[in-house]
């Protein structure tokens, strides 16, 4: 007998028995079915216009703006108090992974040019900020912000006027999930 063959045979004695076999397995399958389902249980398509509730899509512009730049200054305020040190380049794959859960409306294409300056533009302008509120590179931001700052100097004349809301939404989602993915805040990103 070959060395490969007394050695397979001794892997054979050493295995476990059949039953342990089927107990391994029959455990392991379950411990997939199970995480399987919890996944396709999970809602992977959250609409912002659901989120900002029925009563708030039918506010005036000028309106919807005011609760905004609130929501806005609120995250940043709360990102500020947490004084962390934290670069968004760390937590940068959390926050992406949850924000490619949202979109607007379902009718809206995301090949759609605008439909992606819209988020490109939100996205830049909530990383800025981000920055300013925590004093990356000594650069800062008075709080609280106004919305006719951010339409005025960092939203883009690209940017049509009835697209403002969608950016700013966006802005206010993507400080919301950096909020949530820091250190300190007692709902944790990391897996």
């Amino acid at each position: 007998m070959t060395n490969s063959a007394k050695k397979v045979g001794k892997e054979r004695k050493d295995m476990p028995k059949i039953n342990e076999l089927n107990n391994y397995i029959s455990t392991i399958t379950n411990n997939f079915n199970n995480t399987i389902l919890k996944i396709k249980d999970i809602e992977y398509h959250y609409y912002l216009d659901k989120l900002l509730t029925t009563e708030f899509n039918n506010l005036k512009e000028k309106d919807k703006e005011l609760i905004l730049e609130e929501l806005i200054n609120y995250y940043l305020t709360e990102i500020k108090n947490l004084k962390s040190q934290i670069s968004l380049k760390e937590i940068s794959k959390q926050v992406n992974d949850i924000i490619d859960f949202f979109n607007f409306h379902k009718d809206d294409l995301k090949d759609n040019i605008d439909y992606c300056s819209i988020i490109e533009e939100a996205e830049d302008i909530a990383s800025d900020l981000y920055s300013k509120v925590t004093n990356v590179n000594d650069r800062n931001i008075e709080l609280p912000i106004k919305i006719t700052f951010l339409k005025s100097y960092c939203i883009s004349s690209n940017i049509k006027d009835n697209d403002i809301i969608r950016v700013l939404t966006w802005i206010v989602l993507k400080l919301s999930v950096i909020y949530h993915c820091l250190p300190k805040h007692t709902i944790n990103c990391s897996r």
